[in-house]
């Protein structure tokens, strides 16, 4: 079993604090530490967006967004269809279509006339509302692609080799620091001969 999962929490220390960056060694204020605190790092920024050092955790917050995402895309396919079938050369054509067939008009022709002026009016105003909806959609997906674009993570989980490479030299420290301290126990070292030691020639 591991010393630590391979989960990291993103941190931001005070300028004062910053210090070399484990991979290109320039000063950096962001350090990773695993979640359970036992492992720490310092890391840019920029090194975090590099799929092959880490991956972001999703939070629910960021999987909201992409599930909106999703929704939103639908709809505006949707309203796009909308839109296409209540065009206005739609309404041009059937206009222009009835109009040629039709013989000179009689007060009950030019009541019909009113009454498909009205629908050809009623047909624009309904384009025009779905172009307005059509609009409100995209605007409110344009917000959300932009929040998915530069969400903020926190949470990382290592590439397996650079998180292997950190188990590995988390343990070699460990062996270290026991060595360091049994070097300080009484008795590590043979001590010198207390009793005076005969020559070989007696």
């Amino acid at each position: 079993m591991s010393a630590f999962p391979n989960h990291y929490h993103a941190r931001l220390v005070a300028e004062k604090d910053s210090k070399a960056c484990t991979l290109c060694f320039k000063p950096t204020t962001t350090v990773l530490i695993s979640q359970n605190k036992v492992d720490f790092f310092y890391v840019c920024p920029l090194h975090l967006k590099d799929e092959h050092f880490s991956s972001p955790i999703h939070p629910d917050e960021y999987k909201e967004l992409e599930t909106k995402k999703g929704e939103l895309g639908r709809k505006i396919e949707e309203s796009r269809k909308r839109v296409e079938r209540l065009k206005p050369y739609t309404w041009n054509f059937l206009s222009s279509m009835l109009g040629s067939k039709k013989a000179e008009g009689t007060d009950q022709d030019k009541d019909k006339d009113k009454d498909k002026d009205t629908e050809k009016d009623k047909g624009k105003e309904s384009y025009e509302s779905a172009k307005q909806d059509l609009k409100g959609l995209e605007g409110e997906l344009n917000e959300i692609n932009s929040g998915i674009s530069n969400y903020k993570f926190k949470d990382y989980t290592l590439n397996k080799d650079i998180y292997r490479m950190r188990t590995q030299n988390y343990v070699q420290s460990k062996v270290r620091a026991k060595k360091q301290q049994e070097m300080h126990k009484p008795g590590f070292f043979p001590s010198t001969p207390q009793h005076k030691v005969d020559s070989a020639d007696q």
